[in-house]
């Protein structure tokens, strides 16, 4: 063979050799996956909808707990024997300007409570964190306060409490 063969033939084999490896280097690259350990898992959790189901669950068991009728006194009069109602002591000291004052709160709508879900679950970045805490309230709501979670749960709401405190306070119901 001619020494131009030769190189030819040679030239060829390592172009060969080269786009063999080239190709073999790219395809490995494409099989390795990326984490983002500082994102939060997103399975679509839809965080307003969430609300307004709260919000709609809560609204009768919170406003019921706060139009709770107020106990009054009965004083019996000696001399006609008509019964009066008397406000007692504690509904006199509360109605004081100071106690109204400081007791000043805005009325319970299912608007407020809407918001105050939604800027919770808003500060819950983790979806499933957050629907964790949903599904929570959604029993809590409907066994009427009765409901006790198992340790499971227990465990992952106190490492939620933990990771967001700010939200969990707002979610707080008192």
């Amino acid at each position: 063979m001619e020494n131009k063969t030769k190189i030819g033939i040679g030239v060829l084999a390592l172009a060969g050799v080269g786009y063999y490896f080239y190709n073999k280097s790219k395809s490995s690259m494409t099989n390795i996956t990326t984490t983002n350990v500082g994102q939060p898992n997103k399975t679509g959790f839809d965080r307003e909808k969430a609300s307004k189901e709260l919000a709609v669950l809560f609204f009768p068991l919170l406003n019921k707990k706060q139009m709770q009728p107020e106990k009054t006194a009965v004083v019996t009069d000696v001399k006609t024997g008509l019964q009066m109602a008397v406000p007692t002591r504690e509904q006199v000291l509360s109605q004081s300007l100071s106690n109204y004052r400081a007791n000043l709160k805005p009325p319970l709508t299912e608007l407020s409570l809407y918001n105050k879900f939604l800027v919770g679950l808003n500060g819950i970045l983790d979806d499933s964190d957050a629907e964790l805490i949903v599904n929570f309230y959604k029993k809590l709501a409907q066994s009427d306060g009765k409901f006790k979670a198992d340790l499971d749960t227990q465990i992952k709401l106190e490492k939620i409490q933990k990771k967001y405190p700010n939200a969990t306070k707002e979610l707080d119901l008192g």
